[in-house]
């Protein structure tokens, strides 16, 4: 009776930001947790890396929702192949202190609209899956 019922047992738990389920089934474990295309995120951080100019800071806006989240810094300066520093700034850190032109920055198409407001001449350069790679010249 009591393995009847843990063989029907359900588990939910946290996993790296991410809503995880595992599921006993006849003594197995199966654990199902919702993939995010990895390739996207380097082909972006590649074409970054591809656009970057000394004097021009990186900027990645961290997703005001974590659906579509941009990998950490260090998957950009790496796959990027990046020497210079990239700040990681909420929508809100933008807003309240944006760095002065001229920027190259990546963020999700959700928040690409703030990013419009905050700067104006804002220029689409690669577009991939949910990401968005900008640019602002200075004028």
């Amino acid at each position: 009776m009591l393995i009847a019922g843990l063989t029907q047992a359900e588990i939910q738990f946290y996993l790296r930001q991410r809503n995880a389920a595992a599921k006993m089934v006849h003594g197995e474990i199966k654990v199902r947790v919702p993939e995010k295309n990895i390739a996207d995120g380097k082909r972006v951080a590649e074409e970054l890396g591809a656009l970057r100019r000394e004097g021009t800071k990186i900027v990645l806006v961290k997703p005001v929702h974590p659906v579509g989240d941009l990998r950490y810094d260090s998957f950009f300066l790496f796959h990027g192949n990046l020497r210079f520093p990239v700040a990681k700034l909420t929508v809100d850190e933008l807003r309240g202190a944006p760095p002065p032109p001229p920027v190259l920055g990546v963020c999700v198409a959700p928040d690409l609209p703030v990013v419009q407001e905050i700067y104006g001449n804002v220029q689409t350069q690669f577009a991939r899956a949910q990401f968005v790679l900008w640019r602002v010249d200075a004028k």
